[in-house]
């Protein structure tokens, strides 16, 4: 078994490598660098976490917010067309809308 330390990279991922001349297989195990084993480190570590959180909670509530209005767009601008084409054929038309 191969231990490396990459320093950064998250403890208890493994991956297979296979050697090509000799046909062993592998195992690295890698964990965290000795540097990040501290309390401050967890600390740093949880306030990284933390903050990636808040910041994909903010992406989610603005990636929905636009997703709402895009829809109140199309079903307006729908509204919109199915009056112009009432104004110039005289005659109503039965449209799909995709978010009724």
């Amino acid at each position: 078994m191969v231990t490396f330390d990459f320093g950064v990279s998250v403890s208890g991922c493994f991956a297979m490598f296979h050697h090509a001349k000799a046909n062993p297989i592998f195992l690295l195990v890698m964990g965290f660098s000795s540097a990040l084993q501290g309390s401050l480190s967890h600390d740093a570590i949880l306030m990284r976490i933390d903050a990636e959180l808040r910041l994909l909670e903010n992406m989610r509530r603005c990636l929905s917010l636009r997703i709402k209005a895009d829809r109140e767009y199309a079903i307006g601008l729908n509204s919109f067309v199915l009056q112009v084409k009432l104004k110039i054929k005289g005659e109503p038309e039965i449209s799909f809308d995709p978010f009724s």
